[in-house]
């Protein structure tokens, strides 16, 4: 079996828990800043709770490998099952991609210098 380097591990955790604040800088110019320190407050309970408390849940009754996929395939059969692991797949290609253009950006940012082959570079590294 082929194993990952850390490098390799480093850079999959970093774009994995990446996807947070980013978008969030007009939010107070439109909003007004306590508006915007309400919904940064309570957006993570209303969303990520529910989500939380799901896992959570799914994983005492059924604790078996495979998440999302494994608990669908269990409850509404295999096409279910199948169309859950599929979008799952698919979006996360698409999330995947935004991230390294991200980081690329945010180097720009602090780096003005980066021609566009550099920054072009550094979002395909």
């Amino acid at each position: 079996m082929k194993k990952i380097s850390f490098l390799h591990l480093v850079a999959i955790v970093y774009f994995t828990v990446s996807g947070g604040a980013f978008g969030l800088e007009e939010l107070v110019s439109s909003t007004g800043p306590g508006l915007a320190l309400l919904l940064l407050i309570l957006t993570p309970f209303l969303w990520g709770l529910p989500v939380a408390l799901m896992v959570a849940e799914m994983g005492v009754m059924l604790p078996i490998q495979g998440g999302y996929y494994r608990w669908v395939h269990f409850a509404m059969g295999r096409f279910w099952g199948f169309q859950e692991g599929w979008w799952t797949w698919l979006y996360t290609f698409v999330d995947m991609a935004l991230y390294p253009v991200l980081f690329a950006d945010y180097a720009r940012y602090f780096f003005p210098e980066l021609t566009g082959w550099q920054h072009w570079l550094l979002a395909s590294w």
